[in-house]
């Protein structure tokens, strides 16, 4: 994927009505889905192809869709994503954020192989509903050897929000990081490691004690997680969950969580909401 920025691209999401069975979706990455619209929710839509299949897309994926009566118009959702990928991050920026009202960013680290330009759309949709500023980063985990570049990620992250604060005259500080899979794993080192810097942590498939976290369990008192894990995850079994989950709570943090019984490594969009949903009731806590 080249690295190229667009000075800003508006997203608009489209509120598609149901067609005949001629509609056509326009996904971001340029591939065309043919069939009929079968479900439209606020989040989803769903498309019946000619062999029979449904398929679901995250409406933050789809660029248009084209139906008899032509591109549908009526919109649902205006958001803003800022691609600076070339400085290896993106920002996503939902349309009620006010540059004279404190604003939560919430840093998302994707999972192992993971592009931030795939996994923003895990958060955004949700991060639009509750009003945070979400910096999606790309992270290599081969180049993380050891704390120092542990660290020296730290310090990258550090680095965007200080430079966004100065752009967008943000007068808050507060930073809540979150993660899937690998991402989650570090989202939790990094939690632990700086634990003034992130007032909680959220998890996605990602409860294990990776990266030098274990060397940091000292901090854990009284920093908020929530973590989220499928019950039948074959890549972090969920025993892992239960031993990331106590050995946390034995050093006194406060962790919340859920286990999605059926679910494997990849976890439905549910389970990314649990997480953004819980953000703004412990925001309201800490106040």
């Amino acid at each position: 994927m080249k690295n190229k920025m667009l000075a800003a691209v508006i997203f608009l999401i489209p509120f598609f009505l149901n067609s005949a069975f001629a509609d056509t979706v326009i996904l971001k990455s340029g591939k065309q889905v043919e069939g009929k619209i079968v479900e439209d929710t606020q989040g989803y839509l769903t498309i019946e192809t000619a062999d029979g299949n449904s398929v679901s897309y995250n409406k933050n994926t789809i660029q248009v869709v084209n139906s008899p009566e032509g591109i549908t118009s009526q919109l649902s959702l205006k958001t803003v994503l800022i691609d600076r990928s070339e400085k290896g991050y993106l920002l996503f920026i939902p349309k009620d954020v006010s540059s004279t009202l404190p604003s939560t960013f919430l840093v998302c680290l994707p999972g192992l192989g993971i592009r931030a330009k795939q996994d923003i759309n895990n958060w955004a949709f949700y991060a639009a509903k509750n009003g945070f500023i979400v910096v999606a980063l790309d992270v290599d985990y081969g180049l993380i050897r050891s704390v120092p570049d542990v660290d020296s990620l730290y310090l990258k992250i550090s680095g965007i929000l200080a430079s966004l604060k100065n752009e967008y005259s943000l007068a808050s500080n507060e930073v809540c990081i979150a993660g899937t899979s690998a991402g989650g794993m570090m989202s939790i080192a990094l939690g632990l490691r700086y634990p003034d810097k992130f007032i909680a942590v959220g998890v996605v498939s990602g409860a294990k004690l990776n990266f030098g976290a274990e060397g940091d369990l000292k901090n854990a008192r009284g920093k908020r997680f929530y973590i989220v894990h499928g019950g039948k995850d074959k890549i972090v079994p969920v025993s892992e969950f239960y031993s990331t989950k106590a050995q946390l709570e034995q050093n006194g943090a406060i962790v919340q969580s859920k286990v999605f019984p059926e679910g494997e490594h990849t976890l439905p969009s549910s389970a990314y909401q649990e997480v953004i949903d819980w953000l703004p009731k412990l925001r309201s806590q800490l106040k």
